[in-house]
Formats: structure tokens, sequence, C-alpha cells
């Protein structure tokens, strides 16, 4: 587990629109998904991915049509995040505002 300032690392994330909005950052728990409690860490943070693309790909899947690029060296110093999951998908613990500060850039999928 890493934290934000840190260590650098940018990221993409799949959101609906361009400028992103506080949806676009919620995780699983917070949208009321079902998941097993073992399963919490995942479900309350949110999901992004090193590799831009391969989150065109999870967005093309989606339906959606934007990715917000996040600079993670830009986030409140005290954002948790991890690499978790299947390689290059990153995990970060924050709430939508100190993600959206985050993000730097937009790409059209």
């Amino acid at each position: 587990m890493y934290r934000a300032r840190l260590r650098a690392v940018t990221c993409h994330r799949v959101v609906a629109q361009n400028p992103a909005q506080v949806g676009d950052f919620l995780s699983f728990a917070e949208m009321g998904a079902n998941f097993e409690w073992w399963d919490l860490h995942r479900a309350v943070g949110v999901s992004h991915w090193e590799d831009a693309e391969t989150a065109a790909a999870v967005a093309r899947g989606q339906g959606k049509d934007w990715l917000a690029v996040l600079d993670l060296s830009r986030a409140d110093g005290r954002t948790p995040w991890a690499y978790i999951g299947r390689r290059g998908h990153i995990t970060v613990w924050a709430p939508p505002p100190v993600l959206l500060a985050a993000v730097v850039d937009y790409v059209r999928v």
C-alpha cells in the first residue's frame, strides 16, 4: 500500500462524461452493490487502471466514452492506494472530491 504523493503514479478511471462528476468516483459500496464481507476492502475502494488501453477496453465494455486521467501525486497526501487484483489494477481509497482534485486530463475512447 502506498500514499499519494509518496510515489508518483498516473492512472485512469472510466467516467461517463467530461468533466467527470462526483458519481463517477463512487465505490461499489457507495453505489449499494452487494459484496461478501471478505471483499470489503475492494468494495469501499475505487478502481483505476494504470494502462490507458486496458481502461479504454473496460470503458467500451461499460458503454462509456471517457477516461479521467489522474495524477495521484496531486491527491491529498493521506490518500491510500494499492495494486489489487488484475495486473495494472489500482484501488484508491478516497472520497470522490479527493479523486476529482487529482484529475489532470480526459481521454475519449
